[in-house]
């Protein structure tokens, strides 16, 4: 399409845009390789660590004993009962 455009219109902007642009593109790319080769180290480097892990306090959890619903009829058999 862009050679198709030069022809017709006879601008060659788009060919020296395109000059211009390549190297530009061309060391982006190597960048961004680079870039997630780096974070893929990083990665495996962190996933593949296993290091211990230090316990400084240990604390139990001990949860309440939950209030239990007391119904009116258990009241009223209670009621009865004592």
């Amino acid at each position: 399409n862009a050679n198709q455009f030069q022809k017709t219109t006879g601008v060659t902007a788009l060919h020296k845009l395109a000059l211009a642009v390549v190297p530009a593109a061309e060391a982006v790319s190597k960048v961004a390789a680079k870039i997630e080769q780096k974070s893929s180290e990083l990665v495996k480097r962190v996933a593949g660590a296993k290091t211990p892990a230090k316990v400084i306090k240990v604390v139990k959890v001990v949860k309440a004993a939950a209030a239990k619903r007391v119904t009116p009829f258990k009241k009223a058999r209670a009621r009865k009962a004592a």
